[in-house]
């Protein structure tokens, strides 16, 4: 053998070994991040235990907030009916009571001064009372 192929042989030789040593220490790497996973998995299993829980917790809570929205859209709903309503018998009654008060000037024989009566139609004029001067001998 000559020192050149006695050189190639132990290049070839250190070559292949770093290439085993490459392939060892990847797997010892793959190794640890194996076994860390396996230390973390835990904590990552609860937090996505925690994570689902939360979900169905807010799920639960939106579907009371939207039956609740829905129950006061009805209830303004019925709000607006109401107000229509009474705005309604409102404006009927001022219709009625405009036409009963022409009614009544058409109707009355006199005519009515507040000053002088009462404020009200029916009731009775107020009873006057006069003072009566006594009369006082003169000296």
């Amino acid at each position: 053998m000559s020192h050149t192929s006695s050189s190639d042989n132990t290049a070839d030789l250190l070559s292949c070994f770093r290439d085993q040593q490459a392939k060892h220490d990847e797997n010892c790497v793959e190794d640890e991040v194996l076994e860390s996973l396996h230390e973390a998995w835990p904590h990552i299993s609860g937090y996505i235990t925690d994570l689902n829980e939360e979900r169905i917790t807010l799920e639960k809570e939106l579907f009371q907030e939207k039956a609740y929205n829905c129950q006061l859209h009805d209830d303004m709903d019925d709000l607006k009916e109401r107000i229509q309503e009474l705005e309604n018998q409102l404006s009927s009654l001022q219709i009625s009571n405009t036409i009963s008060e022409r009614s009544m000037i058409l109707t009355s024989p006199t005519d009515y001064n507040p000053a002088v009566g009462s404020a009200h139609l029916l009731a009775s004029p107020a009873k006057v009372i006069y003072s009566r001067k006594r009369s006082h001998k003169l000296d």
